[in-house]
């Protein structure tokens, strides 16, 4: 598998941990080339159309760019955002999974970030139902609302397919996560995720150079949720700052958030 990892040249800390997560995993015929991100600096100065601020455009523009340097290496093209973190089970189960998949696939999501209240309980019990270690399950994205692009494989026969759907692309409106996510809603592209996740995002993904200040909080706790159903994931990754984020809550938060785990506990559910 050949992976492409999207990082600004000013961003050292990222790329040394990228590397060092993916150097851990030592995965047989697995290859990790840096593709150097556009800045938000250098779209301004394209004057690239759109209602997207720069720092997003140039995200889109990455991506890409990455996917069209991924058609000069043969196999799949595991597209990546250098906060990304690996399993030791990272490579050796999306192999096995690929080889298993239906040759229609166009994208292969390790990891996506979910929105909603509902979607977060619908993992959390997922995750629950199948713990048995070396069980994993590959869902439709066309059934679940996701956003988020921090790690996805690319087949083969489908590069030039998405590439093409990227250029076509006139004006910059819609973030890049979400322009994937249309097109499989569409029913452009075939999108699935395997679940447990088989990355997570790391603790640069909570300092986002894309995402507004206003919007941090969300992103925040949906970066938590994300390493807390991974596949290598759990309460103790997680528990000093979920511990931050509840002292912080009013009793009517907490009272409603008690209620939403309870429903999400495995040992409180009933035939």
């Amino acid at each position: 598998m050949h992976c492409f990892y999207i990082n600004l040249d000013s961003a050292a800390a990222r790329r040394a941990s990228i590397e060092a997560s993916f150097g851990r995993i030592k995965a047989s015929g697995w290859t990790l080339e840096r593709f150097p991100a556009l800045t938000a600096q250098h779209v301004e100065g394209l004057g690239v159309p759109g209602a997207l601020r720069p720092a997003e455009k140039a995200c889109l523009l990455s991506h890409r760019a990455a996917l069209a340097r991924s058609l000069d290496v043969d196999g799949h093209a595991f597209i990546l955002e250098d906060d990304t973190v690996f399993s030791d089970k990272t490579a050796a189960v999306l192999e096995l999974l690929l080889a298993q998949a239906a040759p229609s696939w166009d994208i292969f999501f390790t990891d996506i970030a979910v929105g909603s209240i509902a979607g977060m309980i619908d993992l959390l019990l997922l995750k629950q139902r199948i713990s048995r270690p070396g069980v994993m399950k590959v869902l439709n994205l066309r059934e679940l609302p996701f956003f988020g692009s921090s790690a996805y494989v690319v087949n083969q026969r489908s590069k030039r397919k998405l590439l093409a759907a990227l250029d076509a692309i006139t004006s910059f409106d819609v973030a890049y996560d979400l322009v994937l996510r249309q097109l499989v809603n569409q029913g452009h592209l075939v999108a699935h995720l395997v679940f447990p996740f088989l990355t997570t995002v790391g603790d640069h993904a909570d300092s986002s150079a894309i995402q507004l200040k206003t919007g941090q909080q969300a992103d925040f706790i949906s970066n938590l949720f994300r390493k807390l159903i991974w596949i290598d994931g759990g309460a103790a990754l997680v528990r000093e700052p979920i511990a931050g984020l509840a002292a912080a809550l009013g009793d009517d938060s907490k009272a409603f958030g008690t209620l939403c785990a309870a429903m999400a506990d495995a040992s409180l559910q009933r035939e």
